[in-house]
């Protein structure tokens, strides 16, 4: 009886951690279920974050951005080219030599309110801007070492327009990159022209200390620089109307200058302040001719000479403001093509006739001396 009662007992026990085992699977499931459906279990479980290996790519080999170095320059000089060859030489003030700058240029013309083809040199003479002959880039040339860094890409650059009074910037004209531009006639049907993506038209600012570069998009007209940071422009090919533009602000000055001058050749002169300009001006277009000494944004100044259509032209106003050059005709090489002399005027002096035949203490004005007298007195051939 007792072995009997222990089987049994064992075999009771066993099916009786079954049936728990089994219940316990049943309700374990239903149990986390209810739990996790009545938000019990988040609330006290920790926010887990699963981190995943990151997927190791390729390296890319990177393009590597060559870092600008601006031009330097700690000598004067000035630019000599010719028509002809075309070959560029800077001459040393300072040694009073003639260089070789190993450049072949693009000259000899402009358009007025675009600029010119010519090389420019800058207002402290340290440096010269010139486009070259192949891809009509603008490069800008060390006038002491006649090392050359190129300031545009892409080619198409037409004119040089002008510099900033602290030499700083130069600004050109870029003509637009357009199907057959480049072709003098119709271009032959098997041709294949190919363009720059980088291509900029129109005006471009270039700061030589930084590199930046500046699309000056509104402007179709400019005479030149009021200060370092302000542009004189005209609003349209016929309209007599300047406005200035700031150049930091991107915005036009309608209200500065509020005269017309119908200026008709649009010839003017900076001084490096903005403070004091001269130009040339036409009551009767195609019949009268003079230069005009004022301060700036004044129509009424100094009639410094007159003369008829043509004969008095291109006024260049000193860095003070203070003296001035212009260009007079007399007498003619051929027919047709008159005879050009270069005036000096200084506004510090009252006007004095001029003798040619004096000899006095010589006056130098940016390398021209003469020892003439009168105010204003002719220093030679040639032009400002």
């Amino acid at each position: 009886m007792t072995k009997h009662s222990d089987k049994s007992q064992t075999q009771s026990g066993t099916i009786s951690v079954f049936i728990a085992f089994l219940i316990g699977a049943i309700i374990a499931p239903l149990s986390i279920y209810y739990l996790q459906k009545s938000q019990f279990i988040p609330a006290l479980l920790p926010t887990i974050t699963v981190i995943s290996k990151p997927t190791v790519q390729p390296a890319t080999p990177t393009k590597e951005i060559p870092v600008w170095k601006a031009p330097t320059s700690n000598k004067q000089g000035y630019p000599i080219y010719s028509a002809t060859d075309k070959n560029l030489k800077i001459f040393d003030l300072g040694t009073k030599t003639l260089k070789d700058a190993g450049a072949l240029i693009n000259c000899c013309g402009g358009e007025l309110g675009l600029g010119n083809s010519d090389p420019l040199v800058s207002p402290d003479l340290r440096f010269t801007a010139y486009i070259d002959g192949d891809a009509h880039d603008l490069w800008v040339l060390s006038n002491e070492t006649l090392v050359k860094t190129k300031i545009s890409t892409g080619g198409n650059v037409t004119y040089i327009t002008a510099w900033s009074p602290d030499s700083s910037k130069i600004l050109y004209y870029s003509q637009k990159d357009s199907l057959a531009s480049i072709k003098n006639a119709m271009a032959p049907w098997d041709t294949v022209e190919k363009f720059s993506p980088q291509s900029l038209s129109g005006f471009v600012l270039k700061d030589i200390k930084t590199s930046q570069t500046t699309a000056l998009t509104p402007l179709d007209y400019v005479i030149g620089f009021v200060g370092n940071g302000t542009l004189l422009a005209k609003t349209g090919d016929a309209s007599e109307r300047l406005v200035t533009f700031d150049i930091g602000k991107f915005s036009a000055d309608y209200s500065l200058i509020t005269e017309s001058f119908g200026f008709g050749s649009m010839q003017f002169s900076l001084s490096q302040d903005g403070k004091k300009w001269a130009f040339h001006y036409s009551a009767n277009p195609t019949d009268d001719a003079n230069i005009v000494f004022a301060s700036f944004p004044q129509k009424m100044g100094v009639t410094v000479d007159s003369g008829t259509w043509a004969e008095v032209q291109w006024p260049v106003i000193s860095k003070d403001g203070s003296k001035l050059l212009y260009q007079k005709a007399d007498g003619v090489i051929e027919p047709g093509v008159p005879q050009n002399y270069v005036w000096y005027y200084d506004s510090s002096k009252d006007f004095e006739d001029y003798d040619d035949s004096a000899d006095v203490a010589p006056i130098t004005f940016n390398g021209l001396t003469d020892g003439k007298t009168g105010n204003p007195r002719m220093l030679g051939l040639g032009k400002p």
